[in-house]
């Protein structure tokens, strides 16, 4: 019978049979002189791991409020078995905590991320650790972006947007504002009040990016839906 060898060996190493280099997975025979003389049949059980590398497909970005948001992962090699999600330093005194799971009960590669509903919103930090069993770990960073709430927004007649102010808010003290419609910039819009002069269109989008002091970046408001008129 022939001398079975199993190997393993990392992904970009080789396994040296007889002078053949051999570097991809599967069942290999050659034939081996030894020191008496005869020749020896080997078999070469050759397993080949792939380190893991993951990435995040995207993060769903909530509004203040939500219970949770998506994290869509993808593995760009590997097939990771557990996952642990870790948010950056301080964030336990916000509500925000580890979770930890396995990706055999993750439906679409998509995770659930519980967040407490009175989550300031902000950037949030975090981390994904994932693991498997034959392709090691790999970690990936990613950032939660919880955005104000539509209702800062109100509609005044049919032609004005405003911004809540600090008595009707829950105390943001806005000193900045950018105007943006179905995504897009608008034009030297940066007051707290909006005036559309071709009045304000059923189904359009409008939302704010707004900076209060001390902050170094702007964060948006989710988008009002003009409703269709009564």
């Amino acid at each position: 019978e022939p001398i079975v060898i199993n190997r393993l060996i990392c992904h970009g190493d080789y396994y040296d049979l007889n002078g053949r280099h051999i570097y991809d997975p599967g069942d290999y025979f050659d034939t081996i002189a030894t020191s008496a003389g005869c020749d020896s049949m080997v078999h070469l059980r050759l397993k080949v791991v792939v380190p893991l590398m993951m990435e995040l497909s995207s993060v769903e970005e909530p509004c203040q409020g939500a219970s949770s948001f998506l994290i869509e992962t993808h593995a760009r090699k590997g097939v990771p078995n557990a996952y642990t999600l870790q948010f950056g330093e301080g964030s336990e005194a916000t509500g925000l905590v580890k979770q930890s799971g396995s990706m055999a009960a993750v439906a679409d590669n998509t995770i659930t991320v519980d967040i407490p509903t009175d989550l300031k919103p902000g950037y949030y930090p975090f981390a994904v650790l994932f693991d498997s069993e034959e392709n090691g770990t790999y970690e990936v960073a990613g950032e939660l972006v919880q955005h104000y709430p539509a209702s800062f927004i109100r509609q005044r007649w049919d032609d004005v947007l405003g911004i809540l102010n600090a008595d009707n808010n829950g105390g943001y003290d806005f000193r900045t504002f950018r105007w943006y419609r179905n995504g897009q910039a608008i034009d030297g819009a940066t007051e707290p009040y909006l005036y559309v002069e071709e009045k304000l269109k059923a189904g359009d989008t409008y939302s704010v990016e707004l900076l209060v002091p001390g902050e170094e970046r702007g964060l948006t408001t989710c988008a009002y839906v003009i409703p269709a008129a009564a």
